[in-house]
């Protein structure tokens, strides 16, 4: 549907080099690399045969208190390298755009295209994931199952939850892109008003130097827009690393009031 470059373009005023079909294609490529690479870091954090769970299943042995504490450290940890990868992905498509603001926007939306590709699946694994829990709780509360058909039901019950998650994170990625492309539309508004408001002061500056003018944070660049999700994601992982020590302390206190109580009965 693209012609072989942007000059061709109909009823569009886009001044900017490249091959539009080239820059398309490459888009819904990231856009479907990192469909992969958020499947691929969810089974990791929530896979049973992987070590977050099994050290999530390792703080069981010291109380609730303990599982509590490393899950929400693991969840928080897993949060910033989700992010990371959108992130990538956003400035990728941003720079297939070079310099000129709407191909990079446009750039994104196709990366969203590229990683609705992937619809087919993610539905599919959404409908399995609750029928493989529930398949476990129901046979659990029937109080009629062997220990065979338990250990099979107990790994039913961890895909389900890998694939619900799985779904999230893609659903959340999705809106990430979607959003990203709409700040071209709010940055036109914005300039817009500011224009009016600067009554000619204006009209000699660039897009970038009107907002720099009026104290006006650009989200439609790269650089902003991907700076705000690391900064955020670094509270995430910093908050999970502090929780995470808290958990391994306790569990070597609880460890510790253990093993004095069995050598030493008489503290009691």
């Amino acid at each position: 549907y693209l012609p072989g470059s942007f000059s061709d373009l109909v009823g569009a005023e886009v001044a900017s080099d490249g091959d539009p079909r080239l820059i398309a294609s490459i888009a819904v490529v990231i856009g479907i690399v990192m469909a992969a690479g958020i499947l691929a870091l969810t089974g990791y954090f929530t896979g049973t045969e992987y070590r977050p769970v099994k050290d999530v299943g390792k703080t069981s042995l010291t109380g609730a208190a303990t599982v509590i504490l490393s899950g929400i450290s693991v969840g928080l940890e897993s949060a910033v390298y989700t992010a990371l990868v959108i992130g990538a992905a956003v400035f990728g498509a941003f720079l297939l755009g070079g310099a000129t603001l709407t191909v990079s926007l446009f750039a994104v939306a196709l990366a969203g295209c590229g990683l609705l590709t992937t619809v087919g699946v993610i539905v599919a694994m959404d409908t399995f994931g609750p029928v493989s829990d529930n398949a476990q709780g129901i046979a659990e509360m029937s109080g009629e199952v062997a220990e065979d058909g338990a250990r099979v039901l107990t790994e039913l019950d961890s895909v389900g939850n890998t694939t619900k998650a799985i779904t999230k994170g893609i659903a959340i990625a999705t809106a990430v892109l979607a959003a990203t492309a709409l700040f071209g539309a709010f940055r036109d508004a914005i300039l817009g008003a500011a224009a009016s408001a600067g009554a000619g002061v204006t009209d000699a500056l660039s897009d970038a130097e009107a907002l720099q003018y009026f104290g006006i944070l650009d989200v439609a660049s790269p650089a902003n827009l991907v700076g705000l999700i690391i900064g955020a994601a670094v509270v995430f992982l910093f908050s999970g690393l502090a929780i995470n020590a808290v958990s391994r302390a306790a569990g070597s206190v609880i460890f510790e009031v253990r093993r004095q109580f069995r050598e030493h009965p008489g503290i009691m």
